[in-house]
């Protein structure tokens, strides 16, 4: 099997995948298949065929050794040649999270080394297609809206919704940019300088992109520099058409949608994520907004515990034990 046919797309959660997936599948040579690590698709029944955990399922129900992770190669490699008969198109994209790339085992697997997939990828020749959100901000508010309103993606159908304004947890706001920086950098490692130890030739099997080169504020639908790109990429006709089944949840600049947003400026400034306060083109009309609006100072104030907090372990488990005391 030609495995170079399989594009593994790799981004953290709120990087676009469901919008891109939406713009690539109307392509007559590219097939795309959501999240195949998700757990909730193989749970439900009737659904998930071309989820990887239900595939596993019917796998185990003949071999329950499949499950014991001495090396899911061979398990993960059928899973590909049963996804081929899905489609006749040429390229299969999947949807791979950051959360999610680890889900691959092998037995005695280095502690500090890339996820299980990333080998599996250099050695069968897989592309890679990864997505990055370089504005850690962004996704943080986006990931923190999302858990408070119960909303990962609305569809084109779906009936507006109030772009509603969120508090960011300042105690572990560093922490949790930090470890985005360490995903995009271990992504990095992997297709780099640990495919050169590991003697995979990678060359030209690796496309990289930002979420504001995707989705630019000049532009309506994908931006056609990268439609362009990555046709070049896979050696296909740009014959995608601009259209999408899926609809942007929030629209308010930074230093609106953060109901604490002073605080975030203070948090920032001088450290190596001040970057970030430059909001997306979309958000700043298509230029990187003033990040202290009106040249105002900004003071800092010490957050008080509450719903809001949720996204963090810290703040989860204050809000749990508020919920308890209240039921008590």
């Amino acid at each position: 099997m030609d495995y170079s046919t399989f594009v593994i797309l790799l981004a953290r959660q709120r990087s676009g995948t469901h919008a891109l997936g939406a713009f690539l599948e109307t392509h007559p040579e590219v097939f795309y298949i959501d999240e195949i690590f998700h757990l909730d698709d193989a749970e439900r029944p009737g659904t998930g065929e071309t989820n990887f955990f239900a595939f596993v399922k019917k796998e185990a129900g003949q071999d329950p050794l499949k499950l014991i992770p001495v090396d899911h190669e061979a398990l993960f490699l059928k899973y590909l040649a049963y996804l081929r008969g899905f489609t006749a198109k040429r390229y299969i994209v999947l949807d791979v999270k950051y959360n999610s790339a680890h889900l691959l085992l092998r037995n005695y697997k280095s502690l500090a080394s890339p996820p299980y997939l990333f080998d599996l990828i250099l050695k069968h020749g897989m592309r890679t297609f990864a997505l990055k959100r370089k504005n850690y901000l962004r996704y943080l508010v986006s990931i923190t809206k999302a858990a408070a309103n119960g909303r990962f993606g609305v569809r084109v159908f779906d009936p507006p919704a109030a772009d509603e304004k969120t508090r960011i947890y300042i105690p572990t706001l560093l922490h949790e940019l930090a470890q985005c920086r360490a995903e995009d950098e271990l992504v990095d490692r992997g297709f780099g300088e640990y495919a050169r130890h590991t003697g995979y030739n990678y060359d030209g099997k690796l496309f990289t992109s930002d979420y504001a080169d995707l989705f630019p504020a000049t532009e309506a639908g994908l931006a056609a520099e990268f439609l362009q790109r990555f046709s070049s990429w896979l050696g296909i006709a740009n014959d995608f058409r601009q259209e999408c089944r899926f609809k942007k949840q929030s629209s308010m600049p930074l230093a609106e949608t953060i109901e604490n947003y002073q605080e975030v400026v203070c948090a920032l400034r001088g450290t190596a994520f001040e970057y970030c306060l430059s909001d997306e083109p979309f958000y700043a009309g298509g230029r990187g907004e003033d990040p202290v609006p009106n040249g105002e100072q900004s003071s800092a104030r010490a957050p008080t515990a509450g719903v809001w907090q949720k996204h963090s372990i810290p703040g989860l488990a204050m809000v749990l034990n508020e919920l308890l005391n209240t039921a008590l």
